[in-house]
């Protein structure tokens, strides 16, 4: 697989900008990070309340049991507390739940945050860059396997402009009709420069 233009100021340009994306994407995931963070920490306040009333349900309940013993008043003396107690465990629960819903709330925003920040990016640059990589290496894989230069010369009469064609390859058309090794050869390279990938080695002519 060919990642990167076998040279020039195209692979500089690539090699860059691979790394600002690689940049970006850890700036996504650290912004992320940090939403999910501080929902976690509002989670927190929220589990103290939970914690709060759980420690007061206890103390009214203990509470309660003590009173419930005394002679005569002591049902009614306990129930107060007996009813304070089940309003704080319903606090505590309600503080729980809060907590965990928080969390989760918080996690799916760092997530989404993240994943908005990098398709901000990734849409306008990742798929020219696969399309490069794609094709560079099936060229390159249709080289090393003793592939024709010829069909590359095709390819570079059909999609070069025409006025570079003439500079570089007088009479291309009529060279590449007639098999002229060396017209296949440079056109051959127009194509192949244009792709981001090396030339063949001299010495193969082409049909």
């Amino acid at each position: 697989m060919q990642l990167y233009a076998a040279s020039g100021p195209r692979r500089t340009r690539q090699v860059v900008l691979d790394g600002l994306l690689l940049c970006w994407v850890l700036v996504a995931v650290w912004l992320g990070a940090q939403v999910q963070d501080a929902a976690g920490s509002v989670a927190d306040q929220v589990a103290r309340v939970d914690s709060a009333g759980s420690s007061l349900a206890g103390g009214l309940t203990q509470a309660g049991d003590v009173l419930d013993g005394t002679p005569l008043v002591g049902d009614e003396v306990a129930a107060p507390f007996d009813s304070a107690a089940g309003s704080s465990t319903d606090l505590a629960q309600a503080g729980a739940d809060t907590a965990a819903s928080i969390e989760t709330i918080g996690r799916w925003a760092g997530v989404g945050t993240a994943l908005v920040l990098v398709l901000l990016v990734a849409p306008w640059y990742l798929p020219g860059r696969l399309r490069f990589v794609v094709t560079a290496s099936l060229v390159s894989r249709y080289l090393a396997g003793e592939g024709d230069p010829d069909l590359l010369a095709l390819r570079a009469l059909a999609r070069q402009p025409v006025g570079r064609v003439v500079r570089r390859v007088p009479d291309a058309a009529a060279r590449w009709r007639a098999g002229d090794p060396e017209a296949i050869r440079a056109l051959a390279a127009m194509e192949l420069r244009d792709l981001g990938v090396s030339p063949p080695p001299p010495g193969r002519p082409g049909r």
